[in-house]
């Protein structure tokens, strides 16, 4: 899930570095938020999984006093779409956009009280795992497909007696598209859609990011 660190990308130092690093020790529950580059914005929970552990300066934690917010509630709310786009046009507009730490303490939050706050993270916490659990059927199909197509198309011993037949003794290879001039200001911001080649998604996989 998006919350979760990539575990598989952990670089790793010794105690003593450690211990002499406290200021930048994380905790179970801290909310990392990345403040430079290309992962300008993005956020994960610390679980009970990846401490003891330490970050680097890019990287911004940030520890919810449990009495006034719940962690998962500011982590959603860092997650809407609104306050990433807020991040990224407030950010640095040099090679490597950033965030400051007070930037980010200035960030402001709708806080309804804790029961509130706990209601609204347990319905979207079912859904993320909704989400989760479909993701991991949608792969599981897909690995299926695969196996499909290389025992049909790859490892079939009589594919190669088969007839091979041009494409265009099967189907009609219509035209290919037309670009509108630029000069007629032909695209508009809404109306009949224009489909470009980036249209076409690779192995008919599903875009998450745009669901």
């Amino acid at each position: 899930a998006g919350r979760d660190l990539d575990r598989s990308r952990f670089a790793y130092i010794s105690e003593s570095t450690h211990e002499k690093l406290k200021r930048s020790q994380i905790q179970t529950g801290d909310i990392l938020f990345s403040m430079a580059a290309y992962y300008l914005g993005k956020t994960a929970i610390v679980t009970n999984k990846d401490v003891p552990a330490n970050t680097n300066q890019a990287v911004a934690i940030i520890r919810v006093n449990p009495q006034m917010a719940n962690p998962d509630y500011v982590y959603y709310w860092l997650n809407q779409p609104t306050i990433k786009s807020l991040v990224n046009s407030s950010s640095s507009q040099s090679a490597q956009p950033n965030i400051n730490l007070k930037d980010i303490g200035n960030i402001e939050l709708s806080c309804p009280d804790l029961d509130t706050q706990n209601r609204i993270v347990s319905f979207l916490f079912s859904m993320d795992e909704k989400i989760r659990i479909n993701t991991e059927i949608n792969q599981n199909l897909l690995q299926q497909l695969s196996s499909v197509f290389k025992r049909w198309f790859t490892d079939n011993p009589c594919i190669d007696t088969m007839e091979q037949v041009p494409l265009s003794d099967l189907c009609e290879v219509v035209t290919k598209g037309t670009t509108p001039t630029t000069l007629g200001k032909s695209f508009k911001s809404e109306g009949i859609k224009f489909l470009k080649a980036e249209s076409i998604q690779d192995n008919h996989s599903i875009d998450h990011n745009k669901l």
